[in-house]
């Protein structure tokens, strides 16, 4: 728990309304004179707002957090970290949807970027996606999808199709025994943004 989450002192399990000497408020459930159950906690100085699940006076279970940047996880979380499956959507409208392992993207994932309408989805180590599947989507059902698939291993577009109405055209596709230099960066940057 950090300083500025510090527990109000709270004689009887129930719901109470707290404000803390800094400003910031919770209101929800005690239980054990600890944040238990469902509650909203705000802090003054940021703006930050978590509405959700409380356990042992931790955030733990199903929650929003709206951060001070606007943006916006809705997910699960685990001793006051993003644990489980959850959506992030960044300032930028750029989403995040997948399983998350204390704090970090990690496990199965899709990483929308709102701009291009593009998405990556695959196994997420570390906050990284080194493999995966790139390709365009549409918000809208009425639009079609445009054309395009790439896959990535190690960082590397090791294949890359364009459909042409309904005949897939292979543009590129990486040999097997081709390796990249040893001092070569890798291409393309999948890690996305840190939240």
């Amino acid at each position: 728990m950090n300083e500025s989450e510090k527990r109000a002192f709270v004689s009887k399990d129930g719901k109470a309304f707290a404000t803390f000497s800094n400003g910031d408020t919770y209101d929800g459930e005690y239980k054990g004179k600890k944040r238990h159950g469902k509650g909203t906690y705000t802090w003054e100085s940021t703006g930050a707002v978590y509405t959700g699940l409380y356990a042992d006076g931790k955030r733990d279970g199903k929650g929003t957090m709206t951060y001070p940047d606007g943006s916006v996880y809705v997910g699960l979380w685990r001793k006051n970290k993003r644990h489980g499956h959850g959506v992030y959507t960044y300032a930028n409208g750029d989403k995040y949807c997948g399983n998350w392992e204390a704090d970090v993207r990690s496990g199965q994932g899709t990483y929308l970027y709102l701009r291009s309408k593009t998405q990556f989805t695959g196994q997420w180590v570390n906050g990284s996606c080194p493999d995966g599947k790139w390709s365009y989507y549409s918000d809208d059902l009425q639009e079609k999808h445009r054309p395009f698939v790439a896959d990535v291993r190690s960082g590397r577009i090791v294949r890359y199709v364009k459909s042409e109405e309904e005949n897939p055209k292979l543009v590129f596709e990486e040999k097997k025994e081709e390796k990249k230099a040893e001092n070569e960066p890798p291409v393309g940057a999948f890690a996305a943004d840190s939240a």
